[in-house]
């Protein structure tokens, strides 16, 4: 049961993040970014337009690890019960 939940929990989470299109991540990244302070066309807010694209790369590549070890773990358990 609580695989099920923790796999349903990251299909969701998969699943809501591909519903934003190109340029409403680039709005909400143009928002976080003036929410500093920071100048449009300016060093620091490209600086801080590459940060957001690059933390978003590497939190989808984290759930994209979390999930094949998910599904290795729940594949290992699935022989596992098999040969018992």
């Amino acid at each position: 049961m609580k695989k099920t939940a923790a796999l349903l929990t990251v299909l969701s989470a998969l699943l809501l993040s591909g519903c934003q299109t190109t340029e409403e991540l680039a709005q909400q990244d143009d928002a976080i970014c003036q929410g500093y302070g920071l100048q449009k066309g300016s060093p620091d807010y490209v600086q801080c337009r590459q940060f957001q694209q690059a933390d978003r790369t590497a939190r989808y590549q984290a759930e994209q690890q979390s999930y094949a070890i998910w599904s290795a773990a729940n594949a290992l358990s699935r022989i596992g019960q098999k040969n018992n």
